[in-house]
């Protein structure tokens, strides 16, 4: 049976972001990942649940989320 491997979130202000879930929800960033224009971080928490926090620049605004399944 497959099971939720993350959960993904685009974002404008992708270094705010990752300091907010850091801050608040005690998230752990990995290595910033870079690949052409995208950025993103994976955020660990406690439990083994991740969060990839992505931005692109000219992105259109507004929640934009991916389920990942392994």
């Amino acid at each position: 049976m497959p099971a939720i491997e993350h959960l993904a979130i685009w974002t404008d202000d992708l270094e705010g972001l990752r300091w907010w879930y850091e801050r608040w929800l005690g998230g752990r960033a990995g290595e910033l990942y870079r690949h052409d224009e995208l950025t993103s971080y994976f955020m660990e928490f406690d439990g083994g649940a991740r969060l990839e926090l992505m931005h692109r620049p000219g992105e259109e605004r507004g929640l934009r989320a991916h389920v990942a399944f392994s």
